[in-house]
C-alpha cells in the first residue's frame, strides 16, 4: 500500500489511510521514513478520511512522531474526523499532537 503525499514548500502532507490498523500502519511509517530520508522533516498527516483505528494504528502515530522528532522535525495532524477526534481524546493522544482543522492551517503553522 502506498500513501499519496503533496509538498508545499518545505512541508510534506501525507494522506493517512481510511483505516489506521495494523495492516496499514506500516504504510504510514514507510511513507514518513521515505520523506525523512529525502530531507523533509516537517510533516502534516492529513486525516480527513481516517475513521477506524486499532491499537497498532495509534501506536504507529506515536512511532511516526518519535521518528520525525529524532530528525529534528515536526509533525501535526489536520482534518480530523469526528470519529478520529473522539478516539484521540479517549486515548489522550490529542494531547500529544498539534492538530488543525485544515491542511492550510497545518502547513502554515509548520512553515
Amino acid at each position: 500500500m502506498s500513501l499519496s503525499s503533496e509538498t508545499f514548500g518545505s512541508v510534506v502532507v501525507i494522506h493517512a489511510p481510511d483505516e489506521l490498523l495494523q495492516e496499514t500502519a506500516q504504510a504510514l511509517q514507510d511513507s514518513v521514513r521515505t520523506h525523512l530520508e529525502q530531507g523533509h522533516a516537517r510533516i502534516v498527516l492529513q486525516m480527513d478520511r481516517t475513521d477506524l483505528f486499532d491499537s497498532q494504528g495509534l501506536e504507529s502515530l506515536l512511532d511516526v512522531q518519535e521518528g520525525i522528532r529524532a530528525q529534528g522535525g515536526r509533525v501535526c495532524l489536520s482534518g480530523l474526523t469526528d470519529t478520529a477526534r473522539t478516539v484521540l481524546e479517549m486515548t489522550r493522544l490529542d494531547r500529544c499532537f498539534e492538530h488543525y482543522e485544515s491542511v492550510i492551517d497545518a502547513v502554515s503553522h509548520l512553515k
